[in-house]
């Protein structure tokens, strides 16, 4: 099971951020998404993220939320391996890996892991 730092959704200006380029990363291994993998959740990935919530047979809203994330685990093995940050980001994120019990932070100029301790997992709203 992974969540990470944020849902992710079509907004103005673009989200953008590591857990973006996580997601897009997992989305073109599994032949969703045909763009850049630059980060950044636009058209493309929004329309990526809505094929794949529907062969998944869950809401296509283009809204990348727990649900979302965890199938992409299950079918991809997206948060199986730990998470690859993309170091050029100009932004900080913080992802957390609930099965492997890490808390990856990233920034500009640190990036570190932290084993974390689980209490009770209740949905975040966007």
């Amino acid at each position: 099971m992974v969540y990470s730092s944020r849902y992710l959704y079509r907004v103005s200006p673009n989200l953008q951020g590591p857990d973006v380029l996580n997601l897009q990363t997992a989305l073109k291994n599994s032949g969703y998404y045909k763009g850049p993998l630059d980060g950044i959740f636009g058209k493309t990935s929004e329309a990526a993220v809505k094929d794949f919530q529907s062969s998944q047979s869950i809401k296509a809203d283009g809204v990348v939320g727990p649900e979302t994330w965890n199938r992409l685990s299950l079918v991809t093995g997206f948060g199986d391996t730990d998470v690859e940050i993309n170091k050029s980001a100009e932004t900080t994120s913080i992802t957390v890996n609930v099965d492997k019990r890490k808390l990856y932070f990233s920034s500009p100029t640190l990036n570190k892991t932290y084993p974390v301790a689980l209490g009770n997992l209740l949905p975040r709203l966007p």
